[in-house]
């Protein structure tokens, strides 16, 4: 029915089942297809008037080799001159150039995420060794703060100095744990 011009396709980066109506077809053929006269003369719906009608069709693939990446398709309402071969030819030729480009916009997109999830990656090896690195200095300093205190009994100003040492480098060290 789609292929006779009786059911409405959806346009504009809709996705069609492989197979269905005539973009479908398309797609899942790869090969362009030519539609003209009786074929294309379906009954005009509610509502829609003869000039709006579908007349004629070209429909073809989108396609790098066997790879299909979408389906052009080029209606003409209304009465007028039907597409011919040589129109489909044309339309074929402009559609493996255009699934060319395509397809280095999709590979780049590919190779650019590709660059990020590496970036993300690395970046999250730095982090790693830098918060291993820091949680070593922090148990030294810990370590040192707590035997001092333990030496430095009699000095009371050095204890709370020591105290507040002690605790910034816990809230380092927790801070750590969770880059961790």
């Amino acid at each position: 029915r789609a292929g006779a011009g009786m059911d409405a396709e959806p346009a504009g980066g809709a996705r069609v089942p492989l197979g269905q109506g005539v973009s479908g077809w398309v797609a899942l053929q790869n090969q362009g297809m030519l539609l003209n006269g009786d074929d294309m003369k379906a009954p005009i719906t509610a509502g829609q008037t003869a000039e709006q009608s579908i007349h004629t069709a070209l429909c073809v693939p989108l396609a790098v080799r066997e790879h299909v990446v979408g389906v052009l398709k080029v209606n003409r309402l209304g009465p007028g001159d039907r597409f011919t071969a040589e129109d489909l030819r044309i339309l074929e030729v402009f559609g493996a150039h255009a699934a060319i480009a395509i397809q280095r916009i999709i590979e780049r997109q590919h190779d650019e995420q590709i660059r990020k999830m590496k970036k993300m990656e690395a970046l999250g090896r730095l982090a790693s060794g830098i918060a291993h690195d820091f949680n070593n200095l922090l148990t030294v300093i810990l370590g040192s703060a707590y035997s001092a205190a333990v030496e430095l009994d009699a000095n009371r100003t050095a204890e709370k100095d020591l105290e507040r040492i002690r605790n910034a480098a816990e809230r380092c060290a927790a801070l750590t744990r969770q880059l961790l």
